[in-house]
């Protein structure tokens, strides 16, 4: 015992044949492998979710927690991992390699000594070698996990709630639906567009999953005034009503005009609005403004009126002399809680819904074929045209300070890097701005060479093609998620939206 307690003697030069001296050799003496160690090692190499990881990863882990290679061997010789089948259990042997999984893996680095043993740190805590499981998720928060991760078209949620009632009551959860939306970046997909265009249906679908019969409403009778947040405003030009269709649930509410707005020869416009500001919540089911703008062209005379459905009248009537021009049905913007309207020579009149009050904005200082209003990305009211196979993006600023108005031109385009140069070349008339779809971030551009559409994603500027029976030179685009019925024949309706037989 006295002698195993002394230090050992120090290293002896070994002399050459030639009557120098040898380098000295250090070999430090092999050190006990200490149990507590070994028995932690064991534990952690052991776990489920460690044992899934490289050999070399394990090695590196126990190595940095103040194990010898002595150790770390011991540990995986009491483990057997059957990934581990290398004929000797030594880590660290510069000659050989694990092999694991059948493939070869970097050869560990040897170490030249051990440290000694009054040297080495003290054991890492249970806890940090052990690597405790998650708790699994309950059933239920299991399924809207999976539920929030189908593709934004409403059919997949759609199908997924006829399964049985315990999902359909998950899937239909206000809060459920909320995270849905935010999940997939608060932007829903584009299912189709209304047009006045009477070469095609009142509604084209752009989705298979997604398809609406407006075989009995013939363009003759109906005109499509707005299409926004889920709403589409139609105008029933023979008995002199405004429909308010909620596509998603199939609700619809016909809306009486006012009888100033039937008389005359008449140009008309409309928007369709959430009444709450559709600032984070389901709009669907929250109650809509309506407002309606006509234009007299005998006496150039343009009348705006404000309908609410929570009150189910109209508000006062207010006017705006606009010489030889009037309001088209084309897309509006909202800006702030302002109504921006095209007027047919390309002037802009805007519709202060706080004050009820109308006022010509001024032109934009470039001239094109045809152009959209859209809100810009600054917030403030912006539009669209075309130059050549140019997209210009345009901004209304208006100063602070005097109130100076300008127009600036803050984004172009380059539509001949997008679209394939054939069928560029291929056009007789200018490429134009066909429509916007405010809550997808995406304007449409039609090309007359085949009549094709193409979507332009300003964030990402991925283009698609639009599927042929859905483009359209001008239009409304539709954009939802999916959405509960809250009719009672809501659920009929839906089977035939999104074609379920």
């Amino acid at each position: 015992s006295d002698q195993t307690s002394q230090p050992p003697p120090p290293p002896q030069a070994t002399p050459d044949a030639g009557g120098g001296e040898k380098q000295l050799a250090l070999e430090a003496p092999p050190q006990p492998a200490r149990e507590d160690y070994v028995q932690n090692a064991v534990k952690f190499l052991s776990h489920p979710e460690v044992r899934g990881s490289t050999v070399v990863y394990r090695h590196s882990f126990l190595q940095n927690k103040g194990l010898t290679n002595d150790e770390i061997d011991e540990a995986f010789r009491r483990v057997r991992d059957p990934q581990l089948t290398t004929a000797s259990p030594s880590t660290h042997n510069l000659d050989r390699c694990y092999y694991y999984k059948g493939v070869t893996r970097n050869r560990m680095k040897p170490l030249t000594s051990h440290p000694p043993a009054d040297t080495l740190p003290p054991p890492a805590p249970m806890d940090e070698l052990a690597i405790d499981p998650p708790p699994p998720l309950p059933l239920d928060d299991m399924l809207m996990e999976i539920f929030l991760r189908l593709p934004p078209e409403p059919i997949h949620l759609f199908c997924a709630s006829f399964v049985s009632k315990h999902w359909r009551g998950l899937i239909h959860d206000a809060r459920f639906l909320r995270r849905f939306s935010e999940f997939h970046g608060k932007t829903p997909p584009i299912l189709g567009f209304f047009t006045n265009e009477t070469r095609t249906p009142l509604f084209a679908p752009t989705s298979d999953g997604f398809t609406l019969s407006t075989s009995t409403m013939s363009h003759r009778d109906w005109w499509v005034l707005d299409c926004r947040r889920g709403r589409a405003l139609v105008d029933n030009l023979r008995t002199g009503t405004l429909l308010v269709w909620d596509l998603m649930t199939g609700h619809k509410r016909f809306v009486t005009l006012p009888t100033q707005a039937c008389h005359g020869q008449l140009r008309c416009s409309g928007t369709v609005l959430c009444a709450a500001g559709h600032a984070d919540h389901d709009c669907h089911s929250c109650p809509f403004l309506v407002a309606f703008l006509r234009s007299d062209y005998t006496d150039s005379i343009t009348s705006a009126w404000l309908y609410s459905s929570e009150t189910g009248i109209w508000g006062e009537i207010t006017s705006i002399h606009t010489q030889n021009s009037y309001v088209y049905a084309e897309q509006t913007a909202l800006v702030g809680n302002t109504l921006y309207y095209l007027l047919n020579h390309g002037g802009i009149i805007g519709f202060d819904l706080d004050k009820n009050s109308l006022d010509l904005v001024e032109a934009v200082p470039y001239s094109y074929s045809k152009i959209i209003i859209m809100p810009a990305e600054d917030g403030l009211l912006g539009l669209a045209g075309v130059d050549g196979f140019s997209l210009h993006l345009w901004s209304r600023v208006v100063a602070s300070i005097d109130g100076a108005v300008s127009w600036t031109r803050c984004r172009v385009i380059d539509l001949e890097k997008l679209i394939a140069p054939e069928i560029l070349a291929a056009c007789i008339v200018p490429v134009e701005p066909a429509a916007y779809a405010e809550d997808a971030h995406v304007i449409f551009i039609y090309v007359n060479h085949g009549m094709r559409m193409y979507m332009i994603h300003l964030r990402s500027m991925r283009i698609e093609e639009v599927p042929r029976k859905g483009a359209c030179r001008s239009g409304f685009p539709y954009t939802s998620f999916y959405t509960p019925g809250i009719t009672t024949g809501g659920g009929d309706d839906q089977a035939e939206l999104l074609n379920i037989s």
